[in-house]
């Protein structure tokens, strides 16, 4: 019997399986504008990569935008170095639609990966253009590549989803209504300093949505839940000598109880 042999078998049984070698292509410009619009938030690009990273060896890390032209993304390469300085800047790529180009740079890239490193079998593309779909059955078909694909939950082309191997949506939970919060708060409490401005249900809706870009039905959704929970509450105020209209009011002691309001000094 040769000892050597049996060890090395129990040796392998105990040893982790290799990570699966992959390729990662991101779409920034359709993950910020999706959260920004749809969600009020902004992406945590190192919880979603370290994800990737539990299950694929991550080759490379390419983030695509137009991150000069687009004055709110220009500080997002900061954010971005802290898993990759592979950041493609789109923007110093002539033509006429710039998302278009911003598409085109990637789908470049992504051809050109393709023949770099027939080796790496799995490609992560980041994005929910339709424009992407034939890219995708390009690299599954002609490549043997497995295409793992994300994108905003809500802003995905239902052929670039079939297209891709696997398919996942982000954020991964629905986000709760308290995430916007703080939205409220922030116009109740401008509001407050400036006893002239009649604060309203809806003035508030329209403008923290217009304010902060995000869905007039998830205001309304979070100012309903603070109603309920007595965070915040509707008083009859006055306007003229025959007419009122209803206001609303914080609770500030109860949002300082929960942590959500500090008085500032």
């Amino acid at each position: 019997m040769d000892i050597s042999n049996i060890g090395e078998r129990i040796l392998n049984r105990f040893r982790k399986p290799q990570k699966e070698r992959a390729l990662v292509f991101v779409d920034y410009e359709h993950w910020f504008f999706g959260y920004k619009n749809l969600f009020g938030l902004k992406p945590n690009i190192k919880e979603w990569y370290d994800s990737i990273c539990t299950r694929f060896q991550v080759e490379e890390a390419f983030f695509f935008a137009d991150f000069t032209g687009i004055p709110v993304l220009k500080d997002e390469p900061g954010h971005i170095r802290t898993v990759s300085d592979s950041i493609i800047e789109t923007g110093n790529f002539a033509g006429k639609n710039k998302k278009d180009m911003s598409d085109f740079v990637m789908l470049d890239y992504i051809y050109r990966k393709a023949m770099e490193y027939p080796d790496v079998k799995y490609f992560v593309l980041f994005t929910g253009d339709g424009h992407f779909q034939s890219v995708v059955k390009f690299l599954r078909n002609k490549c043997d590549k497995k295409v793992i694909q994300y994108g905003v939950k809500g802003c995905c082309s239902k052929q670039l989803c079939d297209a891709a191997l696997e398919h996942y949506s982000v954020p991964t939970e629905d986000i709760k209504p308290s995430v916007y919060y703080p939205m409220i708060i922030e116009r109740l409490d401008w509001a407050a300093k400036h006893p002239e401005v009649i604060v309203t249900f809806m003035n508030t809706v329209r403008y923290v949505s217009q304010r902060n870009e995000v869905s007039e039905a998830i205001i309304i959704q979070a100012l309903n839940q603070m109603l309920d929970s007595d965070l915040i509450c509707k008083k009859r105020r006055r306007v003229d000598f025959n007419n009122s209209v209803l206001v609303l009011s914080a609770n500030w002691d109860k949002l300082q109880e929960c942590g959500l309001w500090s008085p500032k000094s």
